[in-house]
């Protein structure tokens, strides 16, 4: 959603990979495909924060322009 692009314009669930670095932070991962399209409209880092408390989740994402 932060980058504005819906699984109906090309992009699928298997685009984006949110991993975690040694210490357990959230890492996003892009495929070529979705690299090449936010190189092309200026976007720059992905971070995310995830949270959690018992069955309930939410996450957050910014995009800090080029």
């Amino acid at each position: 959603k932060a980058i504005g692009v819906g699984i109906t314009s090309g992009f699928g669930f298997l685009d984006i990979e949110i991993g975690h670095t040694k210490l357990g932070a959230p890492i996003v991962t892009l495929s070529k495909k979705l690299k090449d399209y936010c190189k092309k409209n200026k976007f720059g880092e992905i971070s995310v924060s995830v949270s959690h408390d018992g069955e309930y989740s939410i996450a957050h994402a910014i995009i800090q322009p080029l």
